[in-house]
């Protein structure tokens, strides 16, 4: 089967204030949600991002 992988929600990772990647620092879950934790390298402003299933 030569079938390409497809992907039905885009990618999750925050992007920065001025548009570079950030850095992954934990994961958490609790239940049917996980929580992502990232932190902005030039203002040092720690991201979370919410996902439920």
């Amino acid at each position: 089967m030569n079938a390409e992988a497809g992907f039905i929600q885009e990618s999750e990772w925050p992007l920065s204030k001025t548009g570079k990647p950030t850095k992954f620092l934990r994961q958490r879950s609790k239940g049917e949600v996980s929580l992502y934790y990232f932190l902005d390298v030039d203002t040092g402003e720690e991201i979370e991002i919410v996902q439920a299933y």
